[in-house]
Protein backbone atom coordinates (compact mmCIF):
# COMPACT_ATOMS: atom_id res chain seq x y z
CA UNK A 1 0.00 0.00 0.00
CA UNK A 2 2.60 1.84 1.00
CA UNK A 3 4.71 1.67 -1.96
CA UNK A 4 1.67 2.36 -4.30
CA UNK A 5 1.36 6.01 -2.34
CA UNK A 6 5.04 6.57 -2.97
CA UNK A 7 4.38 5.33 -6.89
CA UNK A 8 1.49 7.79 -7.46
CA UNK A 9 2.78 10.91 -5.43
CA UNK A 10 6.17 10.53 -8.35
CA UNK A 11 4.02 10.13 -10.84
CA UNK A 12 1.91 12.87 -10.08
CA UNK A 13 5.63 14.99 -9.27
CA UNK A 14 6.68 13.99 -12.57
CA UNK A 15 3.63 14.98 -14.62
CA UNK A 16 3.48 18.75 -13.31
CA UNK A 17 6.98 19.04 -13.68
CA UNK A 18 6.71 18.42 -17.56
CA UNK A 19 3.83 20.63 -17.72
CA UNK A 20 5.21 23.38 -15.86
CA UNK A 21 8.31 22.77 -18.85
CA UNK A 22 5.88 22.77 -21.29
CA UNK A 23 4.13 26.52 -20.47
CA UNK A 24 7.84 28.03 -19.73
CA UNK A 25 8.62 27.12 -23.24
CA UNK A 26 5.49 28.03 -24.76
CA UNK A 27 5.94 31.45 -22.50
CA UNK A 28 9.20 31.96 -24.04
CA UNK A 29 8.17 31.65 -27.34
CA UNK A 30 5.75 34.05 -27.12
CA UNK A 31 8.18 37.03 -25.83
CA UNK A 32 11.33 35.51 -27.68
CA UNK A 33 11.19 38.79 -29.15
CA UNK A 34 11.18 41.20 -25.75
CA UNK A 35 8.07 41.77 -23.54
CA UNK A 36 5.45 43.73 -25.17
CA UNK A 37 4.88 47.16 -23.76
CA UNK A 38 1.45 48.93 -24.08
CA UNK A 39 0.67 52.63 -23.86
CA UNK A 40 -2.42 53.48 -22.29
CA UNK A 41 -5.42 53.76 -25.08
CA UNK A 42 -7.83 56.18 -25.72
CA UNK A 43 -9.61 56.58 -22.81
CA UNK A 44 -13.21 58.32 -24.21
CA UNK A 45 -13.81 59.46 -27.72
CA UNK A 46 -16.35 61.51 -29.43
CA UNK A 47 -17.36 62.36 -33.74
CA UNK A 48 -18.46 66.14 -33.95
CA UNK A 49 -19.48 65.61 -37.75
CA UNK A 50 -18.94 68.50 -40.62
CA UNK A 51 -19.36 69.24 -44.27
CA UNK A 52 -16.69 67.36 -45.95
CA UNK A 53 -14.77 67.08 -42.49
CA UNK A 54 -15.03 65.80 -39.17
CA UNK A 55 -13.90 66.38 -35.48
CA UNK A 56 -12.59 63.97 -33.20
CA UNK A 57 -11.82 64.49 -29.80
CA UNK A 58 -10.81 62.13 -26.72
CA UNK A 59 -9.30 62.12 -23.31
CA UNK A 60 -5.97 60.08 -22.80
CA UNK A 61 -4.31 59.62 -19.07
CA UNK A 62 -1.40 58.09 -20.07
CA UNK A 63 1.52 60.79 -19.50
CA UNK A 64 3.46 58.61 -21.92
CA UNK A 65 1.64 59.80 -24.61
CA UNK A 66 3.28 61.15 -27.77
CA UNK A 67 1.95 60.78 -30.49
CA UNK A 68 -1.53 59.98 -32.38
CA UNK A 69 -2.00 57.71 -35.15
CA UNK A 70 -5.85 57.98 -36.88
CA UNK A 71 -6.67 55.26 -39.13
CA UNK A 72 -10.18 55.04 -41.28
CA UNK A 73 -11.51 53.04 -44.22
CA UNK A 74 -9.56 49.98 -43.13
CA UNK A 75 -6.23 51.16 -42.64
CA UNK A 76 -6.56 52.25 -46.32
CA UNK A 77 -5.94 55.80 -45.11
CA UNK A 78 -4.58 57.29 -42.02
CA UNK A 79 -2.71 60.57 -40.19
CA UNK A 80 -0.68 60.62 -37.56
CA UNK A 81 0.82 63.89 -35.47
CA UNK A 82 2.59 64.61 -32.11
CA UNK A 83 0.66 65.23 -28.87
CA UNK A 84 2.09 66.78 -25.78
CA UNK A 85 0.50 64.67 -22.53
CA UNK A 86 0.92 66.48 -19.25
CA UNK A 87 -0.17 64.74 -15.94
CA UNK A 88 -3.67 64.16 -15.24
CA UNK A 89 -6.44 63.45 -17.90
CA UNK A 90 -6.73 65.71 -20.88
CA UNK A 91 -8.77 66.28 -24.14
CA UNK A 92 -7.54 66.74 -27.18
CA UNK A 93 -9.36 66.98 -30.82
CA UNK A 94 -8.19 66.95 -34.55
CA UNK A 95 -9.87 67.98 -37.46
CA UNK A 96 -9.22 65.35 -40.46
CA UNK A 97 -10.86 67.36 -43.71
CA UNK A 98 -11.41 66.44 -47.35
CA UNK A 99 -13.51 63.63 -46.86
CA UNK A 100 -16.39 62.43 -48.65
CA UNK A 101 -19.68 62.05 -47.09
CA UNK A 102 -20.30 59.06 -45.80
CA UNK A 103 -20.24 57.21 -42.83
CA UNK A 104 -16.25 56.63 -41.53
CA UNK A 105 -15.15 54.23 -38.71
CA UNK A 106 -12.34 55.27 -37.21
CA UNK A 107 -9.28 53.51 -35.16
CA UNK A 108 -7.21 55.19 -33.08
CA UNK A 109 -3.67 54.48 -31.77
CA UNK A 110 -1.41 56.01 -28.93
CA UNK A 111 2.59 55.56 -28.69
CA UNK A 112 4.85 56.56 -26.54
CA UNK A 113 8.56 58.15 -26.97
CA UNK A 114 10.03 54.64 -28.21
CA UNK A 115 7.18 53.94 -30.56
CA UNK A 116 5.01 51.40 -28.40
CA UNK A 117 1.61 51.33 -29.44
CA UNK A 118 -1.74 50.97 -27.54
CA UNK A 119 -5.02 48.97 -27.92
CA UNK A 120 -6.81 50.80 -30.79
CA UNK A 121 -9.75 52.69 -29.79
CA UNK A 122 -12.71 52.14 -32.51
CA UNK A 123 -15.62 55.06 -33.21
CA UNK A 124 -18.22 55.76 -36.31
CA UNK A 125 -18.74 59.11 -37.45
CA UNK A 126 -20.96 60.99 -40.04
CA UNK A 127 -19.30 62.95 -42.66
CA UNK A 128 -21.95 65.14 -44.38
CA UNK A 129 -22.07 67.32 -47.68
CA UNK A 130 -24.00 68.19 -50.85
CA UNK A 131 -26.31 65.15 -50.39
CA UNK A 132 -27.29 66.71 -46.81
CA UNK A 133 -27.44 69.85 -48.19
CA UNK A 134 -29.55 69.36 -51.03
CA UNK A 135 -32.23 67.45 -49.19
CA UNK A 136 -32.67 70.67 -46.76
CA UNK A 137 -36.69 72.98 -46.65
CA UNK A 138 -36.55 76.14 -46.12
CA UNK A 139 -38.80 76.77 -42.73
CA UNK A 140 -42.28 76.90 -44.05
CA UNK A 141 -44.49 80.53 -43.43
CA UNK A 142 -47.74 80.42 -42.13
CA UNK A 143 -48.49 84.06 -42.20
CA UNK A 144 -47.60 87.53 -43.82
CA UNK A 145 -49.07 90.66 -42.05
CA UNK A 146 -48.89 94.28 -42.76
CA UNK A 147 -49.13 96.39 -39.94
CA UNK A 148 -48.45 100.10 -41.55
CA UNK A 149 -44.57 100.16 -42.39
CA UNK A 150 -43.95 97.13 -40.52
CA UNK A 151 -44.60 92.81 -40.78
CA UNK A 152 -45.18 90.15 -39.40
CA UNK A 153 -44.62 87.18 -40.15
CA UNK A 154 -45.41 83.54 -39.06
CA UNK A 155 -44.11 80.25 -38.92
CA UNK A 156 -44.90 76.99 -38.99
CA UNK A 157 -42.36 74.65 -36.19
CA UNK A 158 -39.19 73.41 -37.94
CA UNK A 159 -37.50 70.00 -36.99
CA UNK A 160 -34.78 68.97 -34.54
CA UNK A 161 -31.93 69.96 -37.07
CA UNK A 162 -33.12 73.73 -37.86
CA UNK A 163 -30.86 76.34 -36.10
CA UNK A 164 -32.55 79.61 -37.08
CA UNK A 165 -34.12 81.52 -40.39
CA UNK A 166 -32.56 84.58 -41.82
CA UNK A 167 -35.13 87.44 -43.86
CA UNK A 168 -33.09 90.24 -45.75
CA UNK A 169 -35.20 93.03 -46.56
CA UNK A 170 -34.79 96.42 -47.96
CA UNK A 171 -36.25 99.27 -45.66
CA UNK A 172 -37.74 102.82 -46.42
CA UNK A 173 -34.46 104.82 -46.10
CA UNK A 174 -32.96 102.12 -49.04
CA UNK A 175 -30.47 100.09 -46.64
CA UNK A 176 -30.22 96.06 -46.66
CA UNK A 177 -31.83 95.04 -43.09
CA UNK A 178 -31.24 91.07 -41.99
CA UNK A 179 -33.12 89.65 -39.35
CA UNK A 180 -32.66 86.12 -37.63
CA UNK A 181 -35.75 84.26 -36.32
CA UNK A 182 -34.57 81.51 -33.30
CA UNK A 183 -35.60 77.93 -33.91
CA UNK A 184 -37.94 78.32 -31.21
CA UNK A 185 -39.58 81.02 -31.93
CA UNK A 186 -42.52 80.91 -34.57
CA UNK A 187 -42.73 85.01 -35.49
CA UNK A 188 -40.80 88.16 -36.46
CA UNK A 189 -41.51 91.40 -36.79
CA UNK A 190 -39.93 93.35 -39.56
CA UNK A 191 -39.26 97.24 -39.30
CA UNK A 192 -39.90 100.13 -41.78
CA UNK A 193 -40.24 97.88 -44.91
CA UNK A 194 -40.16 99.09 -48.35
CA UNK A 195 -42.68 96.37 -49.45
CA UNK A 196 -42.31 97.14 -53.27
CA UNK A 197 -38.93 95.09 -52.94
CA UNK A 198 -40.36 92.01 -50.63
CA UNK A 199 -37.91 89.94 -48.61
CA UNK A 200 -36.51 86.73 -49.04
CA UNK A 201 -35.54 84.18 -46.79
CA UNK A 202 -33.23 81.09 -45.77
CA UNK A 203 -32.87 78.74 -43.05
CA UNK A 204 -29.69 77.52 -41.66
CA UNK A 205 -30.02 73.65 -40.04
CA UNK A 206 -26.92 71.45 -37.92
CA UNK A 207 -27.15 68.21 -38.59
CA UNK A 208 -26.61 67.31 -34.90
CA UNK A 209 -25.92 69.00 -31.21
CA UNK A 210 -22.01 68.11 -32.12
CA UNK A 211 -21.90 68.59 -35.29
CA UNK A 212 -19.25 72.09 -36.22
CA UNK A 213 -20.92 73.35 -39.68
CA UNK A 214 -23.52 75.19 -40.35
CA UNK A 215 -25.75 74.20 -43.47
CA UNK A 216 -28.20 76.50 -45.24
CA UNK A 217 -30.85 76.53 -47.87
CA UNK A 218 -30.93 78.66 -50.63
CA UNK A 219 -32.73 81.97 -50.34
CA UNK A 220 -37.00 82.12 -51.35
CA UNK A 221 -38.54 85.38 -52.41
CA UNK A 222 -41.51 86.52 -50.86
CA UNK A 223 -43.26 89.25 -53.28
CA UNK A 224 -45.82 91.28 -51.56
CA UNK A 225 -49.22 91.47 -53.00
Amino acid sequence: MKKNYYFLSILTFTMIFFACQKQDHMYKDFIKDGEITYVGKVDTAFVHPGNNRIKLSWILKDPNNSKMKIYWDLKGDSIEFPITKGIGAEEFDYTIDNLEERLYSFVMYTYDKDGNSSIGYRIQGQVYGSGYNEGLLNRAMNLVTKIGDDVKITWYDGNEELQSTEIKYTDLSGSEQLATLGAKETSILLLNVDKTKGFSYRTTYKPSETAIDIFYTNYTSYVFK
